[in-house]
């Protein structure tokens, strides 16, 4: 063998080696790269989760107090003093309250904050009307208030409940446990 081809060999050793080894550490970081990102979006569908829960479960409690405070309002013979303890019919609204300080606010889907929102202004709305001592008013808010918390349960966390189920078996199927 001559010298030539040895050199010859040698390189083409080399450059495929160093090929192979760019090639083999860039595949490596890409796929490393991609299980980080995927298992990251699925920490923020775990957090978004834990959020919708908790509104979810402050919604329910919030529907099952209104519906407490309607029933006293019907049995209450003295219920246009109702304006006198208002400070006793105040909806929780801890999560809702919390969760634009949250970056999984994010993830919840809009048409969701939207319905919550609305159920909310709505429910404060008619809570401050039956509230008022209005004698003339305070009926209609209750029958308004009623219907409100009936369609809530009906339509809206029915849904809700499902699509949160959903997303529990798709957060699972992604290896994160909840």
């Amino acid at each position: 063998m001559s010298v030539k081809t040895i050199d010859k060999e040698f390189w083409l050793g080399h450059i495929f080696t160093l090929v192979a080894t760019v090639l083999g550490v860039y595949l490596a970081a890409n796929s490393g790269f991609e299980k980080a990102v995927e298992f990251d979006l699925m920490q923020r569908e775990r957090d978004s989760y834990y959020i919708q829960i908790a509104l979810l479960n402050e919604l329910k409690g919030n529907a099952d107090a209104i519906d407490s405070w309607l029933d006293e309002f019907d049995r209450d013979e003295n219920r246009d003093d109702m304006h006198l303890r208002k400070e006793k019919y105040r909806l929780n609204q801890f999560f809702w309250d919390t969760i634009p300080e949250s970056s999984a606010v994010f993830e919840v889907p809009y048409p969701r904050i939207g319905q919550v929102s609305e159920f909310y202004d709505t429910a404060q709305y008619q809570l401050d009307i039956l509230l008022s001592g209005n004698p003339f008013e305070a009926p209609k808010a209750a029958l308004k208030l009623r219907a409100l918390t009936k369609q809530l349960r009906t339509d809206f966390l029915s849904r809700f409940e499902q699509q949160l189920s959903d997303l529990r078996r798709e957060i699972e199927r992604g290896g994160v446990s909840i």
